[in-house]
């Protein structure tokens, strides 16, 4: 059993460019691309590929949903891209929230503006853990509040612009956690990973990725912000 800490969870949703301007009697008669602003294997790429066979299938002319992994600036730079491309859509992305949100807020320039793009729908509303290696001496909740307490903990990201970045800060600020956020991960697979090697001492990880790890004993989970564990 652990901790659990209730935190409005990201939320990830598919968004086209612009507004969509031909006539949609004929919509679509060629292949989509649905970008993913993140590397293969993490949680929104798994959401893409399996949102792709659906759409296929309920589209009303044949054509394919074809996934296109743009990873780079914490997901803002395959945002940008689907913001600069004709408004037509043939060309979507999954987006991270608050992740693309919160650049801009806290002043930096971004290459897009969400209050101009069409939004098509919820993927999903994720709930979060806070892991450890399973090779960790913690073993707790607590065991990790009184660790942090005496050190600096050390958690990856991918960089602003990313939930689990933004997920990180907020999640160590409610705790009062002196922690350094080691940014420059392309995805949460790579995140992962570097929890998983013990280049950091802990982690925020979605629960879609992080359980298929915990699973198989690689790491730990220590705190969720899901109001019902999935696990016992």
């Amino acid at each position: 059993m652990f901790a659990r800490l209730k935190i409005t969870a990201a939320t990830a949703i598919v968004a086209l460019a612009g507004l969509m301007t031909p006539a949609m009697a004929s919509f679509p008669d060629k292949d989509i691309t649905l970008v993913v602003p993140f590397s293969p294997g993490g949680g929104f790429d798994t959401y893409a590929r399996l949102i792709a066979p659906y759409l296929e299938k309920h589209l009303p002319n044949k054509v394919h949903v074809i996934i296109r992994n743009e990873p780079g600036a914490g997901g803002r730079k395959g945002l940008a891209d689907v913001y600069r491309s004709k408004p037509d859509g043939y060309k979507i992305v999954i987006v991270n929230v608050p992740g693309a949100m919160l650049p801009a807020i806290i002043g930096q320039t971004v290459g897009y503006d969400l209050e101009k793009i069409t939004w098509i729908a919820r993927v999903s509303d994720d709930a979060y853990f806070l892991c450890v290696p399973d090779k960790s001496p913690v073993k707790t909740f607590a065991e990790f509040k009184a660790y942090a307490a005496k050190n600096k903990i050390k958690m990856p990201s991918m960089g602003a612009g990313s939930t689990i970045d933004a997920m990180t800060k907020v999640i160590l600020g409610v705790l009062g956690i002196n922690g350094e956020v080691v940014t420059g991960y392309k995805g949460t697979k790579e995140t992962t990973l570097a929890l998983m090697r013990g280049d950091t001492q802990a982690g925020i990880l979605p629960q879609l990725s992080a359980r298929k790890y915990i699973q198989a004993g690689e790491i730990r989970a220590l705190l969720t912000t899901d109001d019902v564990s999935v696990y016992k």
